[in-house]
């Protein structure tokens, strides 16, 4: 008996009935670590992100901004923002423990998240309020795991 109260037959009984449950891609394992790594790449990138919003001055020299956005009502949205962001990197963390069942994470981590962040980049730039340049990284970013997001997706509803 295993600490689940199984014998090793039922086990592996269990085991080849989810494995052949699995797309194609996901039964040799490397499907999953995939999964897993962009679970994680999500969890590192939000981790990152609460400092500028904790931070004012992080914020001010990452976003090139003239002025620290340090006003009473700027740090009170920041902070909220912050709890957020460390909600959405525990999520994250969460759903890479089983990432094929979660896969709905990554789905909501496309749309509204992502869909939402990336205008709101371009609307920072198109007002003024933060320089092409040091929006740049962030684009540069959203250009790589949106598309890998999408393919994690794919690979974990057994579309690949």
């Amino acid at each position: 008996m295993n600490r689940h109260g199984m014998d090793e037959s039922s086990q592996r009984s269990s085991l080849s009935t989810n494995d052949a449950q699995l797309p194609p891609s996901l039964r040799t394992g490397k499907g999953v670590g995939f999964l897993r790594a962009c679970y994680w790449i999500g969890a590192v990138a939000d981790l990152l992100a609460t400092v500028p919003l904790l931070f004012p001055e992080v914020a001010k020299a990452m976003f090139g901004l003239q002025v620290a956005p340090d006003g009473s009502a700027n740090l009170y949205a920041s902070r909220v923002a912050a709890s957020l962001m460390l909600g959405w990197t525990a999520l994250l963390v969460w759903g890479s423990f089983k990432p094929v069942e979660r896969r709905g994470v990554i789905l909501l981590t496309l749309v509204p998240v992502l869909a939402g962040l990336l205008p709101a980049s371009v609307l920072a730039v198109q007002s003024g309020f933060i320089d092409v340049m040091h929006m740049l990284p962030l684009w540069i970013f959203y250009a790589v795991v949106i598309p890998l997001y999408l393919t994690a997706y794919r690979v974990a509803s057994g579309k690949e």
